[in-house]
Formats: C-alpha cells, sequence, structure tokens
C-alpha cells in the first residue's frame, strides 16, 4: 500500500483504494472490523473523488460500511 502510494505520489488513485478494499476484507475476515471499517472509509473517500458519488463500485463500498457498522453498534 504504501508503494502504490508513493507511485501515485499521495494523489488519490483507484489501485490504491482496490488495495484498501482488499485489506478490509482481509480485516473483515480476520474479525477486526473495526481496522476493516477504516480501510473501507478510506477506500470510500478515493473512489467518491475519483468516480463520483453513485458510481457502482463507490455503492458496493458505502453498502459494505452500512453492514460494518450496523454489526459494530450491535456489540
Amino acid at each position: 500500500l504504501l508503494i502504490y502510494r508513493e507511485i501515485h505520489n499521495g494523489q488519490p488513485h483507484k489501485e490504491v483504494a482496490t488495495i484498501l478494499e482488499a485489506l478490509g476484507s482481509i480485516h473483515y475476515k480476520s474479525s477486526n472490523k473495526r481496522a476493516a471499517i477504516a480501510c473501507y472509509e478510506e477506500a470510500l473517500r478515493i473512489r467518491v473523488t475519483l468516480q463520483g458519488a453513485d458510481h457502482p463500485e463507490t455503492d458496493s463500498i458505502r453498502n459494505i460500511l452500512k453492514e460494518l457498522n450496523s454489526w459494530c453498534s450491535l456489540q
């Protein structure tokens, strides 16, 4: 992730968002929901910046975050 951020000079880039989504998935599967949320939130910010709020990939991340936030609020 750090290498991709350096390659893109810290600018939002689709590859960085994709890596953050993968990390979010790994954290989720490892029961580290809070870390998963942090990864997905950053990925969402990047996707909104690059693709807009109504893009299907942006909507997908938003739905994942809703599920995670709902799960965390139950605990």
